[in-house]
């Protein structure tokens, strides 16, 4: 995870170096030159990053992403678990589908909640397992979506649960494309060794 970060910020670095080197250039042929050299070593570093970032992904090493990049993920979640909390009175406590008809989100019937006293959405992480060049050229790529959530019962027992989705659009590592994508409502799980 680090080393993506590092491998970003040293490919930014260096690409304000080179666009330097083209302001500075005299002639027209040589600022030509040093675009084309920018544009090639630009190419090769998104499709390192690429190759980096699907060795990343087949690993399931999920890297956490900034809420206003990816179409307010975060909002979307916790807005999830308010809805939930709100129209059952607490949250449930096996797995279940959780699904949205007419804007609102349902539990199946048969669920069984459990009157909680607060939760706290821990973390949201964006991650795709299909390799950046390869979700690129798919007509309706999609992008998973992992939350974390801690509850708290009424008798003040901790346990952690966990929001998954997808949605359809492209991941990049650090956005979404198209910022907010369509897909089904969230799986919600109990996570028994977290």
């Amino acid at each position: 995870m680090a080393l993506i970060h590092l491998v970003t910020v040293a490919s930014s670095l260096l690409f304000l170096g080179v666009l330097g080197v083209i302001m500075w250039c005299s002639t027209p042929r040589r600022r030509a030159i040093a675009a084309v050299s920018t544009l090639m070593l630009l190419s090769a570093g998104i499709l390192a990053l690429g190759d980096l970032d699907s060795k990343r992904r087949a690993g399931h090493v999920v890297t956490p992403t900034p809420w206003l990049f990816s179409g307010g993920v975060q909002a979307q979640a916790a807005m999830v678990l308010a809805a939930i909390v709100e129209r059952y009175g607490g949250l449930p406590e096996d797995s279940v589908m959780m699904e949205k008809e007419r804007g609102v989100y349902r539990l199946p019937q048969t669920t069984r909640t459990v009157p909680i006293s607060s939760y706290r959405l821990t973390a949201v992480r964006l991650f795709d397992e299909t390799p950046l060049m390869q979700a690129m050229l798919d007509d309706d790529p999609t992008y998973r979506i992992e939350a974390r959530v801690l509850v708290t019962n009424n008798e003040g027992e901790e346990r952690w649960f966990e929001l998954l989705t997808w949605r359809y659009g492209l991941y990049l590592g650090f956005l979404t494309l198209p910022p907010a994508g369509d897909g089904p409502g969230w799986r919600w799980s109990p996570l028994e060794d977290y």
